[in-house]
Protein backbone atom coordinates (compact mmCIF):
# COMPACT_ATOMS: atom_id res chain seq x y z
CA UNK A 1 0.00 0.00 0.00
CA UNK A 2 1.11 3.69 -0.82
CA UNK A 3 1.52 5.53 2.10
CA UNK A 4 1.91 9.74 2.07
CA UNK A 5 6.11 9.76 3.18
CA UNK A 6 7.38 12.42 5.47
CA UNK A 7 9.32 14.73 4.04
CA UNK A 8 12.43 15.79 4.53
CA UNK A 9 13.77 19.29 6.47
CA UNK A 10 14.89 20.19 3.10
CA UNK A 11 11.59 19.84 0.95
CA UNK A 12 8.76 21.62 0.98
CA UNK A 13 6.95 19.60 -2.24
CA UNK A 14 4.11 17.61 -2.96
CA UNK A 15 5.79 14.78 -4.78
CA UNK A 16 5.02 12.62 -1.93
CA UNK A 17 1.34 12.50 -2.14
CA UNK A 18 1.67 11.74 -5.78
CA UNK A 19 3.73 8.66 -4.68
CA UNK A 20 2.98 5.75 -7.02
CA UNK A 21 1.80 1.99 -5.66
CA UNK A 22 -1.32 0.19 -4.92
CA UNK A 23 -4.09 2.58 -3.42
CA UNK A 24 -5.77 0.91 -0.77
CA UNK A 25 -8.28 -1.46 -1.62
CA UNK A 26 -6.75 -1.20 -4.92
CA UNK A 27 -6.01 -5.21 -6.86
CA UNK A 28 -3.04 -6.78 -5.51
CA UNK A 29 -2.88 -5.02 -1.82
CA UNK A 30 -4.80 -6.16 1.46
CA UNK A 31 -7.97 -4.73 2.32
CA UNK A 32 -7.86 -2.24 4.63
CA UNK A 33 -9.65 -2.24 8.39
CA UNK A 34 -10.84 1.30 8.10
CA UNK A 35 -11.52 1.19 11.75
CA UNK A 36 -7.85 0.23 12.94
CA UNK A 37 -4.67 2.05 13.29
CA UNK A 38 -3.08 3.16 10.08
CA UNK A 39 0.29 1.77 9.76
CA UNK A 40 3.42 3.61 9.68
CA UNK A 41 1.31 6.93 11.20
CA UNK A 42 3.64 9.01 12.96
CA UNK A 43 3.00 10.87 15.80
CA UNK A 44 1.86 14.76 15.36
CA UNK A 45 5.28 16.67 15.41
CA UNK A 46 4.93 20.25 17.80
CA UNK A 47 1.29 19.90 17.40
CA UNK A 48 -1.16 20.74 20.68
CA UNK A 49 -4.40 19.14 20.46
CA UNK A 50 -5.90 21.89 23.16
CA UNK A 51 -4.70 25.17 24.34
CA UNK A 52 -6.95 25.87 27.15
CA UNK A 53 -4.68 24.80 29.84
CA UNK A 54 -3.31 28.64 28.86
CA UNK A 55 -6.24 30.34 30.08
CA UNK A 56 -8.18 30.27 33.14
CA UNK A 57 -12.19 30.28 33.73
CA UNK A 58 -14.45 32.96 34.94
CA UNK A 59 -15.77 32.02 38.22
CA UNK A 60 -19.40 32.11 39.85
CA UNK A 61 -20.03 35.40 41.32
CA UNK A 62 -23.16 35.98 43.64
CA UNK A 63 -22.41 39.37 44.19
CA UNK A 64 -20.18 42.11 44.35
CA UNK A 65 -19.68 44.83 41.79
CA UNK A 66 -19.33 44.60 38.08
CA UNK A 67 -18.12 46.47 35.49
CA UNK A 68 -21.23 47.61 33.01
CA UNK A 69 -21.31 46.44 29.29
CA UNK A 70 -21.18 49.54 27.43
CA UNK A 71 -21.63 48.20 23.89
CA UNK A 72 -22.63 45.31 21.79
CA UNK A 73 -20.73 45.59 18.81
CA UNK A 74 -21.06 43.42 15.18
CA UNK A 75 -18.93 43.35 12.17
CA UNK A 76 -21.01 41.67 9.08
CA UNK A 77 -20.72 41.43 5.65
CA UNK A 78 -23.81 39.26 5.00
CA UNK A 79 -27.64 40.48 5.15
CA UNK A 80 -29.50 40.44 8.54
CA UNK A 81 -30.60 36.56 10.00
CA UNK A 82 -33.23 36.02 12.69
CA UNK A 83 -30.89 34.03 15.08
CA UNK A 84 -27.89 34.92 13.68
CA UNK A 85 -25.25 37.18 15.56
CA UNK A 86 -27.19 39.84 14.91
CA UNK A 87 -30.33 38.97 16.49
CA UNK A 88 -28.12 37.35 19.69
CA UNK A 89 -26.48 41.16 19.33
CA UNK A 90 -29.67 43.08 19.34
CA UNK A 91 -30.75 40.56 22.42
CA UNK A 92 -27.88 41.04 24.57
CA UNK A 93 -27.97 45.11 24.20
CA UNK A 94 -31.76 45.62 25.31
CA UNK A 95 -30.85 42.90 27.98
CA UNK A 96 -27.95 45.35 28.94
CA UNK A 97 -28.89 49.07 28.01
CA UNK A 98 -25.83 48.81 26.21
CA UNK A 99 -25.36 50.54 22.38
CA UNK A 100 -25.57 48.61 19.46
CA UNK A 101 -23.02 49.30 16.83
CA UNK A 102 -23.15 47.11 13.27
CA UNK A 103 -19.90 47.23 11.36
CA UNK A 104 -21.39 46.20 7.78
CA UNK A 105 -19.30 46.01 4.55
CA UNK A 106 -20.26 44.06 1.11
CA UNK A 107 -23.68 43.08 0.52
CA UNK A 108 -24.46 43.87 4.02
CA UNK A 109 -24.11 47.54 3.67
CA UNK A 110 -26.39 47.46 0.47
CA UNK A 111 -29.65 46.59 3.03
CA UNK A 112 -31.90 48.64 5.04
CA UNK A 113 -30.64 47.71 8.36
CA UNK A 114 -34.20 45.80 9.87
CA UNK A 115 -36.07 48.02 12.83
CA UNK A 116 -37.15 44.42 14.26
CA UNK A 117 -33.20 44.24 15.05
CA UNK A 118 -33.29 47.81 16.84
CA UNK A 119 -33.13 47.05 20.78
CA UNK A 120 -34.97 49.02 23.00
CA UNK A 121 -31.74 50.87 24.32
CA UNK A 122 -31.09 54.34 26.17
CA UNK A 123 -29.18 54.73 23.20
CA UNK A 124 -29.76 54.77 19.75
CA UNK A 125 -28.22 52.02 17.22
CA UNK A 126 -25.22 53.03 15.16
CA UNK A 127 -25.05 51.44 11.69
CA UNK A 128 -21.74 52.08 10.22
CA UNK A 129 -21.38 51.03 6.52
CA UNK A 130 -17.75 51.38 5.39
CA UNK A 131 -16.62 52.30 1.99
CA UNK A 132 -14.25 49.96 0.02
CA UNK A 133 -11.50 52.33 1.22
CA UNK A 134 -10.56 54.19 4.20
CA UNK A 135 -7.12 55.62 3.70
CA UNK A 136 -5.31 57.12 6.52
CA UNK A 137 -7.69 55.65 9.14
CA UNK A 138 -5.36 53.57 10.79
CA UNK A 139 -1.72 53.63 10.87
CA UNK A 140 -0.74 51.42 7.90
CA UNK A 141 0.76 48.44 9.22
CA UNK A 142 4.11 47.04 7.94
CA UNK A 143 2.16 43.14 8.20
CA UNK A 144 0.05 44.03 5.74
CA UNK A 145 2.16 43.72 2.64
CA UNK A 146 3.40 40.41 4.15
CA UNK A 147 1.96 37.12 2.27
CA UNK A 148 1.48 35.83 5.90
CA UNK A 149 -1.16 38.53 5.47
CA UNK A 150 -2.25 38.45 1.62
CA UNK A 151 -2.31 34.99 0.15
CA UNK A 152 -5.57 34.22 -0.74
CA UNK A 153 -6.84 36.14 1.61
CA UNK A 154 -9.06 39.25 1.30
CA UNK A 155 -10.97 40.00 4.16
CA UNK A 156 -11.92 43.30 6.20
CA UNK A 157 -12.76 41.28 9.54
CA UNK A 158 -9.34 42.06 11.17
CA UNK A 159 -10.27 45.72 10.27
CA UNK A 160 -13.44 45.90 11.17
CA UNK A 161 -12.77 44.19 15.28
CA UNK A 162 -10.23 47.14 15.07
CA UNK A 163 -12.51 49.85 14.88
CA UNK A 164 -14.57 48.74 17.00
CA UNK A 165 -11.82 48.78 19.70
CA UNK A 166 -11.59 52.07 18.54
CA UNK A 167 -14.70 53.51 18.91
CA UNK A 168 -14.95 51.37 22.47
CA UNK A 169 -11.86 53.48 23.65
CA UNK A 170 -12.33 56.78 22.50
CA UNK A 171 -16.44 56.47 23.72
CA UNK A 172 -14.88 54.94 27.20
CA UNK A 173 -16.66 52.25 27.11
CA UNK A 174 -16.17 49.81 30.26
CA UNK A 175 -16.51 46.41 28.66
CA UNK A 176 -17.84 45.75 24.76
CA UNK A 177 -19.22 42.19 23.35
CA UNK A 178 -18.06 41.72 19.87
CA UNK A 179 -20.27 38.67 18.24
CA UNK A 180 -19.44 37.53 14.60
CA UNK A 181 -22.63 37.32 12.18
CA UNK A 182 -22.86 33.80 12.51
CA UNK A 183 -22.86 33.38 16.26
CA UNK A 184 -26.12 31.51 18.28
CA UNK A 185 -26.76 30.39 21.68
CA UNK A 186 -28.17 27.18 20.83
CA UNK A 187 -26.84 24.63 18.26
CA UNK A 188 -28.01 25.29 14.72
CA UNK A 189 -29.62 21.34 15.12
CA UNK A 190 -32.55 22.94 17.24
CA UNK A 191 -33.55 26.13 14.69
CA UNK A 192 -33.91 29.53 15.40
CA UNK A 193 -37.09 29.68 17.57
CA UNK A 194 -34.79 28.51 19.99
CA UNK A 195 -32.21 31.23 19.45
CA UNK A 196 -34.84 34.09 19.92
CA UNK A 197 -37.00 32.20 22.69
CA UNK A 198 -34.05 31.42 25.33
CA UNK A 199 -32.74 33.89 27.71
CA UNK A 200 -29.16 35.52 26.25
CA UNK A 201 -28.20 36.61 30.05
CA UNK A 202 -27.57 33.30 31.57
CA UNK A 203 -26.43 31.76 28.40
CA UNK A 204 -23.63 34.20 28.06
CA UNK A 205 -22.78 34.74 31.74
CA UNK A 206 -22.48 38.49 31.34
CA UNK A 207 -23.34 39.29 34.96
CA UNK A 208 -20.18 36.72 35.96
CA UNK A 209 -17.97 38.52 33.03
CA UNK A 210 -18.76 41.96 34.32
CA UNK A 211 -17.87 40.75 38.01
CA UNK A 212 -14.35 39.42 36.88
CA UNK A 213 -13.80 42.08 34.72
CA UNK A 214 -14.45 44.32 38.32
CA UNK A 215 -12.80 42.16 40.34
CA UNK A 216 -9.52 41.49 37.76
CA UNK A 217 -7.58 44.73 36.91
CA UNK A 218 -5.08 42.81 35.04
CA UNK A 219 -7.84 41.09 32.55
CA UNK A 220 -8.44 42.38 29.42
CA UNK A 221 -10.62 39.50 27.24
CA UNK A 222 -13.15 37.05 28.17
CA UNK A 223 -13.46 34.71 25.44
CA UNK A 224 -16.46 31.90 24.69
CA UNK A 225 -15.39 28.63 23.38
CA UNK A 226 -17.28 28.00 19.97
CA UNK A 227 -18.68 24.39 19.85
CA UNK A 228 -21.48 22.54 17.68
CA UNK A 229 -20.10 23.67 14.75
CA UNK A 230 -16.48 23.57 16.33
CA UNK A 231 -14.47 26.79 15.21
CA UNK A 232 -11.12 25.16 14.16
CA UNK A 233 -9.16 25.65 10.55
CA UNK A 234 -9.42 22.86 7.74
CA UNK A 235 -6.47 21.42 9.01
CA UNK A 236 -7.71 21.04 12.57
CA UNK A 237 -10.99 19.79 11.06
CA UNK A 238 -9.28 17.08 9.35
CA UNK A 239 -7.81 15.95 12.86
CA UNK A 240 -11.01 15.62 14.37
CA UNK A 241 -12.24 13.65 10.88
CA UNK A 242 -9.77 11.53 11.60
CA UNK A 243 -10.22 10.40 15.16
CA UNK A 244 -7.47 12.65 16.47
CA UNK A 245 -7.56 14.80 19.78
CA UNK A 246 -8.67 17.80 18.86
CA UNK A 247 -10.25 20.62 21.14
CA UNK A 248 -11.20 24.66 20.40
CA UNK A 249 -10.02 27.64 21.87
CA UNK A 250 -11.99 30.44 22.38
CA UNK A 251 -11.88 32.88 19.63
CA UNK A 252 -12.84 36.54 18.48
CA UNK A 253 -16.44 35.55 17.34
CA UNK A 254 -17.61 35.91 20.87
CA UNK A 255 -15.80 37.60 22.96
CA UNK A 256 -15.96 40.53 25.88
CA UNK A 257 -12.84 43.16 25.60
CA UNK A 258 -12.03 46.10 28.47
CA UNK A 259 -11.44 48.43 25.91
CA UNK A 260 -7.76 50.80 26.87
CA UNK A 261 -4.58 52.37 25.30
CA UNK A 262 -2.86 48.55 25.96
CA UNK A 263 -4.83 46.40 23.76
CA UNK A 264 -3.16 45.05 20.48
CA UNK A 265 -4.76 45.20 17.49
CA UNK A 266 -6.19 42.40 14.93
CA UNK A 267 -4.19 41.43 11.81
CA UNK A 268 -5.16 40.33 8.41
CA UNK A 269 -3.85 37.03 8.78
CA UNK A 270 -5.83 34.31 9.55
CA UNK A 271 -6.00 33.38 13.24
CA UNK A 272 -5.91 36.89 13.89
CA UNK A 273 -7.79 36.22 17.23
CA UNK A 274 -5.50 34.48 17.86
CA UNK A 275 -2.71 36.90 17.48
CA UNK A 276 -4.74 39.56 19.40
CA UNK A 277 -4.76 37.17 22.43
CA UNK A 278 -1.37 36.11 22.49
CA UNK A 279 -0.05 39.65 22.59
CA UNK A 280 -2.18 40.09 25.52
CA UNK A 281 -1.09 37.12 27.02
CA UNK A 282 2.26 37.61 26.71
CA UNK A 283 1.97 41.13 28.15
CA UNK A 284 -0.04 39.55 31.11
CA UNK A 285 3.71 38.39 32.68
CA UNK A 286 3.64 35.46 30.85
CA UNK A 287 1.60 33.33 33.67
CA UNK A 288 0.11 30.12 33.09
CA UNK A 289 -3.23 30.53 33.15
CA UNK A 290 -3.32 34.20 32.11
CA UNK A 291 -4.22 36.80 33.78
CA UNK A 292 -5.05 39.03 31.07
CA UNK A 293 -7.53 36.34 28.96
CA UNK A 294 -10.33 33.92 30.24
CA UNK A 295 -12.49 31.79 28.85
CA UNK A 296 -16.41 31.72 29.76
CA UNK A 297 -18.13 28.67 28.69
CA UNK A 298 -19.33 27.66 24.65
CA UNK A 299 -21.59 29.52 22.01
CA UNK A 300 -22.28 27.95 18.33
CA UNK A 301 -22.27 29.29 14.70
CA UNK A 302 -23.40 28.61 11.29
CA UNK A 303 -22.59 25.31 9.71
CA UNK A 304 -20.04 26.16 6.83
CA UNK A 305 -17.89 23.28 4.80
CA UNK A 306 -15.05 22.29 6.51
CA UNK A 307 -12.96 21.26 3.73
CA UNK A 308 -13.32 23.79 1.15
CA UNK A 309 -9.72 23.82 -0.63
CA UNK A 310 -10.14 27.63 -1.26
CA UNK A 311 -10.49 27.76 2.86
CA UNK A 312 -7.03 25.61 3.65
CA UNK A 313 -5.12 28.12 1.08
CA UNK A 314 -6.00 30.89 3.16
CA UNK A 315 -5.68 29.85 6.37
CA UNK A 316 -2.26 27.94 6.07
CA UNK A 317 0.11 30.28 6.86
CA UNK A 318 -1.87 31.98 9.86
CA UNK A 319 -2.21 28.47 11.15
CA UNK A 320 1.19 27.78 10.63
CA UNK A 321 1.94 31.16 12.48
CA UNK A 322 -0.52 30.72 15.52
CA UNK A 323 0.05 27.06 16.33
CA UNK A 324 3.64 28.29 16.54
CA UNK A 325 3.24 31.57 18.70
CA UNK A 326 0.60 29.73 21.26
CA UNK A 327 3.71 26.75 21.85
CA UNK A 328 5.71 29.52 23.31
CA UNK A 329 3.58 30.82 25.92
CA UNK A 330 4.70 30.17 29.42
CA UNK A 331 8.47 31.19 28.49
CA UNK A 332 9.63 34.37 29.41
CA UNK A 333 8.95 37.49 27.66
CA UNK A 334 12.03 38.39 26.00
CA UNK A 335 12.62 34.58 24.99
CA UNK A 336 8.98 34.34 23.66
CA UNK A 337 9.56 36.82 21.06
CA UNK A 338 13.54 36.04 20.66
CA UNK A 339 11.98 32.65 19.40
CA UNK A 340 9.23 34.44 17.40
CA UNK A 341 11.77 36.24 15.10
CA UNK A 342 13.67 33.91 14.48
CA UNK A 343 13.99 32.15 11.58
CA UNK A 344 15.19 28.35 13.01
CA UNK A 345 12.26 28.57 15.23
CA UNK A 346 10.13 29.04 12.34
CA UNK A 347 12.03 26.21 10.08
CA UNK A 348 11.19 23.62 12.47
CA UNK A 349 8.03 24.44 12.96
CA UNK A 350 7.27 24.31 9.22
CA UNK A 351 9.06 20.96 9.00
CA UNK A 352 6.94 19.70 11.36
CA UNK A 353 3.47 20.74 9.95
CA UNK A 354 4.27 19.16 6.54
CA UNK A 355 4.92 15.70 8.56
CA UNK A 356 2.15 16.63 10.25
CA UNK A 357 -0.10 17.21 6.61
CA UNK A 358 1.65 14.02 5.31
CA UNK A 359 0.70 12.16 7.99
CA UNK A 360 -2.98 13.03 8.06
CA UNK A 361 -3.04 12.11 4.29
CA UNK A 362 -1.70 8.90 4.87
CA UNK A 363 -4.76 8.28 7.39
CA UNK A 364 -7.32 9.45 5.47
CA UNK A 365 -6.41 7.12 2.54
CA UNK A 366 -5.80 4.33 4.64
CA UNK A 367 -9.44 5.06 5.86
CA UNK A 368 -11.23 6.26 2.85
CA UNK A 369 -13.33 3.24 2.59
CA UNK A 370 -15.44 4.27 5.40
CA UNK A 371 -15.85 8.31 3.86
CA UNK A 372 -18.39 9.41 1.12
CA UNK A 373 -16.45 9.65 -1.72
CA UNK A 374 -17.79 13.67 -1.91
CA UNK A 375 -16.39 14.13 1.71
CA UNK A 376 -12.98 12.20 0.79
CA UNK A 377 -12.10 13.83 -2.51
CA UNK A 378 -13.41 17.34 -0.36
CA UNK A 379 -10.98 16.60 2.42
CA UNK A 380 -7.97 15.78 0.11
CA UNK A 381 -8.00 17.87 -1.89
CA UNK A 382 -8.52 20.54 0.94
CA UNK A 383 -4.98 18.66 2.41
CA UNK A 384 -2.85 19.07 -1.13
CA UNK A 385 -4.04 22.66 -0.80
CA UNK A 386 -2.68 23.33 2.54
CA UNK A 387 0.65 21.33 1.30
CA UNK A 388 0.71 23.64 -2.10
CA UNK A 389 0.30 26.74 0.25
CA UNK A 390 3.58 25.77 1.92
CA UNK A 391 5.63 25.03 -1.43
CA UNK A 392 4.09 27.94 -2.84
CA UNK A 393 6.72 30.42 -0.54
CA UNK A 394 10.21 30.21 -1.04
CA UNK A 395 11.56 31.01 2.45
CA UNK A 396 8.44 30.22 4.75
CA UNK A 397 10.10 29.98 7.81
CA UNK A 398 12.81 33.17 6.96
CA UNK A 399 8.59 34.89 6.02
CA UNK A 400 7.42 33.96 9.11
CA UNK A 401 10.48 35.36 11.34
CA UNK A 402 10.01 38.81 9.27
CA UNK A 403 6.79 38.77 9.91
CA UNK A 404 6.45 38.64 13.70
CA UNK A 405 9.57 41.49 13.64
CA UNK A 406 7.51 43.48 12.05
CA UNK A 407 4.00 42.74 14.15
CA UNK A 408 6.07 43.82 17.13
CA UNK A 409 6.25 47.48 15.45
CA UNK A 410 3.00 47.50 14.11
CA UNK A 411 2.00 46.91 18.42
CA UNK A 412 3.95 50.01 18.93
CA UNK A 413 2.62 52.00 16.32
CA UNK A 414 -1.12 50.68 16.93
CA UNK A 415 -0.35 51.58 20.88
CA UNK A 416 0.04 54.76 19.93
CA UNK A 417 -2.61 55.63 18.25
CA UNK A 418 -4.83 54.17 21.43
CA UNK A 419 -3.10 56.12 23.58
CA UNK A 420 -3.66 59.44 20.99
CA UNK A 421 -7.49 58.93 20.92
CA UNK A 422 -8.12 57.84 24.61
CA UNK A 423 -10.29 59.99 27.09
CA UNK A 424 -8.29 61.75 29.59
CA UNK A 425 -10.62 61.87 31.88
CA UNK A 426 -14.23 59.84 31.69
CA UNK A 427 -16.04 63.50 31.60
CA UNK A 428 -14.00 63.40 28.12
CA UNK A 429 -15.07 60.30 26.52
CA UNK A 430 -16.81 61.20 23.59
CA UNK A 431 -20.55 59.82 22.25
CA UNK A 432 -20.35 57.41 19.34
CA UNK A 433 -21.66 60.49 17.00
CA UNK A 434 -18.95 62.55 17.82
CA UNK A 435 -16.31 60.03 17.83
CA UNK A 436 -17.53 58.47 14.28
CA UNK A 437 -17.20 62.13 13.10
CA UNK A 438 -13.77 62.77 14.60
CA UNK A 439 -12.56 59.62 12.40
CA UNK A 440 -14.01 61.06 9.53
CA UNK A 441 -17.01 58.18 9.08
CA UNK A 442 -19.87 61.08 9.91
CA UNK A 443 -21.23 60.16 6.39
CA UNK A 444 -21.10 56.38 6.61
CA UNK A 445 -23.24 56.14 10.31
CA UNK A 446 -27.32 55.93 9.83
CA UNK A 447 -28.74 56.41 13.36
CA UNK A 448 -31.90 54.45 14.41
CA UNK A 449 -33.93 54.06 17.59
CA UNK A 450 -36.89 51.73 18.59
CA UNK A 451 -38.84 52.81 21.54
CA UNK A 452 -36.01 53.76 23.85
CA UNK A 453 -36.25 53.43 27.76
Amino acid sequence: MAMYPSLTKESNNMTALNATGPHPGAAGSPPPDPSGPCPGIPLDAGHHPSHLGLIGQVPSYFSGPRSRLSGVMVPTHRGALVGSGLSLAAQCAEATDAQLVVLRSGAASTETFPRFLSPRTSRPVAVIDLPDRLPGLFPECRTRHHRVDTLHRGSDLGFKRNLGLVLGVMCGFETVLMLDDDISTTPASRGLLHSVMEPVVPSLRLDDVGADFAACPDLRVVGYVVEDFDDNSVVCHLRRLLGRPQESFIGGGAMVVRPGPDLPFFPSTYNEDWLFFFSLMLEGRSVRPSSAVKGVGSLHQQPFNPYSASRARAEELGDILAEGLFSLLGSRREEVLRLATSPDYWRERVWQRQTMLFSLGSELRWRQPSFSSGLYVDADEALRASLAVIGSVADAAGELARYMRDFVLDLEDWHTLLEKVSPASTGDALSLEEAVSVLGLGRCVTVEQVRGR
